[in-house]
């Protein structure tokens, strides 16, 4: 699934607290290190490998399904959010995009269609393999992951839909915190 957001322009000079929404980089001023999907050492969503079993990923499309059924194949591991109707006047979006249905494509959408922050605990202990886990085993993304040394990795445009929290992936951004609960020996420390 190509995607507008996957190379946004490097702004200059870029000084390493910036994210990405809707293609465009925003300082966040955070002390810490933010690693964007294409950085050196990031975790990129974008990627539709490994192979996924298509039957069973979430991103496989009908026509992948109907072709190779519960064959291997490369899949997306997010969609694009869509505008939802305003309960005012049942059409929300920036002209001339349209109203309800339409693909977010800037900020200004955004804000009309995010509402929560969704702050998963990883259950892995690092964002390395957080990472593995949701994308290469089971074909799932979110945006940010925070790091047990507190730097943030983005994996996805904000601007687009990862899959990490079903009912609530239109309207949600996800977060997967690492947590040193999930280590049992002092070797597992390290980050990433």
């Amino acid at each position: 699934m190509p995607s507008e957001w996957a190379s946004p322009r490097i702004p200059s000079p870029r000084v390493g607290d910036e994210i990405v929404v809707a293609g465009e980089f925003l300082h966040t001023d955070a002390p810490n290190r933010v690693v964007c999907w294409f950085d050196p050492g990031g975790f990129d969503a974008y990627r539709t490998t490994p192979a996924l079993p298509v039957d069973t990923a979430p991103g496989a499309t009908p026509k992948q399904v109907a072709e190779l059924g519960g064959a291997k194949g490369e899949v997306a591991r997010y969609g694009s959010r869509r505008l939802k109707p305003s309960p005012a006047d049942g059409a929300v979006g920036s002209p001339p995009r349209g109203g309800a249905g339409a693909l977010v494509t800037d900020a200004f959408d955004l804000t009309e269609c995010v509402t929560q922050l969704v702050v998963h605990h990883d259950g892995c202990g690092r964002s390395r393999e957080c990472f593995r886990v949701l994308h290469d085993e089971r074909g799932l993304s979110c945006h940010f992951l925070v790091d047990v040394d507190g730097r943030v990795f983005q994996t996805l445009d904000v601007a687009e839909r990862a899959w990490h929290a079903t009912d609530a992936n239109d309207v949600s951004i996800g977060v997967e915190l690492a947590s040193l609960g999930a280590f049992r020996e002092p070797q597992d420390l390290e980050t990433t």
